[in-house]
């Protein structure tokens, strides 16, 4: 389900779980797409981080198609580059991407969990210093990213240094196994007031 106005976490992986990523251009030529989508379908991104065979992607939809529009075109753009590139044809993602809205204490959770990949999958020590993620804009430590909307990320951004949140996190295995499990299955992610604003949304829409 999709609740404007309200973070998701967005995650897809290469069909059969292989790489969708060869090398270095292939993610610019992903991030490139994915900006100028989020642009046109009004998808605000908050984060991401590209890993070898699969995406997490954290943004605001502003209405009922963003989120699929962006991302679906993304992901089929991106396929066709992949295929033209290595002269053949078939599928590049596996099946379709999954997806949760969440309410803004879980939206920092996904973030920090889609940061971390690379240092929980040994590749790097420090997420800020990995390429291919939000992580250094977020701390501060590199240039704008320009796929990132900035005054969305502002609107939801803890005090004091994103670093010393992505380290809280790491210690956080109760939160990841709820942000998996919601992802899967599409289940909104938040406390009580959060839950119930969602019922009550799919319920005045159900009812139209």
């Amino acid at each position: 389900m999709v609740v404007p106005g309200a973070a998701h976490h967005v995650t897809q992986r290469g069909n059969n779980r292989q790489d969708v990523f060869l090398s270095g251009e292939d993610r610019r030529v992903y991030l490139g797409i994915l900006r100028k989508q989020a642009l046109s379908f009004q998808f605000r991104v908050l984060g991401y981080c590209l890993m070898t065979n699969h995406v997490h992607v954290v943004g605001i939809p502003e209405n009922e198609l963003s989120l699929s529009m962006a991302i679906g075109r993304t992901h089929f753009l991106y396929a066709l580059h992949v295929n033209r590139q290595q002269g053949r044809s078939g599928h590049v993602w596996q099946n379709r991407f999954f997806s949760c809205p969440m309410d803004d204490a879980h939206t920092l959770a996904a973030l920090c969990y889609a940061e971390l990949n690379p240092v929980r999958a040994g590749i790097i020590e420090k997420p800020w210093k990995y390429d291919w993620s939000s992580a250094a804009a977020h701390c501060g430590r590199d240039e704008p990213d320009p796929v990132l909307d900035m005054n969305a990320w502002n609107d939801i951004a803890p005090d004091g240094e994103w670093v010393e949140t992505l380290r809280a996190f790491m210690r956080d295995t109760t939160t990841i196994e709820s942000l998996r499990r919601s992802t899967q299955c599409g289940r909104p992610l938040g406390d009580n007031t959060f839950i119930g604003m969602v019922d009550k949304r799919r319920g005045v829409s159900e009812g139209m």
